[in-house]
């Protein structure tokens, strides 16, 4: 099986979410020094460890290609799809309200009559609170130019497979 591919650039707030959870555990250990501190500096360290386990993961979570199908990567699952199910790939409102309930195009991938929607988003700001709980958390914000890049990207890998098969 040939190495999976990211057709996208990681976004800058995925690492930022590193910066946040360094400095979490920074604020840790300069209160570790000061005497009484102890408590909070067990919350502190766990929040810190907690935020940077979520950076982790989120480095891994998007959408990646291979010559054998693509594999949409949330949070929580991954799914592979054969290039041979891929009916489609399009842009459409996310289920995911945010802010002032609004809805940011989702990339969605299109198996026949079910669709399933990756964590990629266009736009928007991962800092916006969205209603869903967590089964909704983890979602990929990529600038407008580069979500319609990969869209593109996505659409002539699928026509050449298409071609091919």
């Amino acid at each position: 099986m040939a190495p999976w591919r990211r057709p996208h650039p990681v976004p800058g707030d995925v690492i930022l979410r590193f910066v946040y959870a360094g400095l979490v555990l920074l604020t840790a250990a300069m209160a570790a020094l000061r005497p009484g501190f102890a408590y909070a500096v067990a919350w502190m360290g766990f929040i810190g460890v907690l935020l940077l386990a979520y950076a982790t993961r989120m480095l891994f979570v998007g959408v990646f290609v291979n010559d054998e199908g693509m594999l949409i990567r949330a949070f929580w699952r991954s799914t592979v799809i054969p290039w041979r199910q891929v009916s489609g790939i399009r842009a459409e409102p996310s289920s995911i309200r945010t802010f002032l309930w609004q809805t940011n195009p989702a990339l969605w991938v299109s198996t026949g009559p079910v669709a399933l929607e990756s964590p990629l988003v266009r736009g928007g700001s991962w800092l916006a609170p969205s209603f869903g709980g967590f089964g909704r958390m983890g979602r990929v914000h990529l600038a407008a130019e580069t979500f319609d890049a990969l869209l593109r990207d996505l659409e002539s890998e699928l026509a050449k497979r298409r071609v091919t098969t």
